[in-house]
């Protein structure tokens, strides 16, 4: 019987697995990040509507200003 060692599937099967672990780490952590940053524009748009909504409750800007500027944050 010839043994061929490590040539075969196995050695082969194994880079390749290797290759799709590291790729999907890298898809999860490229994923969680846009995640996060998608998420923060969020709440900064929510933050600057809530800060216009209360200069407009205190009276520091008109209904008109209100309302373009409102246009603005969509």
């Amino acid at each position: 019987m010839m043994n061929y060692g490590n040539m075969g599937w196995g050695t082969g099967f194994g880079w390749i697995m290797g290759l799709l672990v590291v790729g999907f780490l890298f898809w999860l952590i490229y994923t969680a990040v846009q995640n996060t940053s998608t998420r923060r524009n969020e709440n900064q748009i929510d933050s600057a509507k809530e800060i216009l909504r209360k200069r407009y409750a205190k009276g520091e800007i008109s209904e008109q200003e209100f309302k373009e500027i409102s246009k603005d944050l969509v």
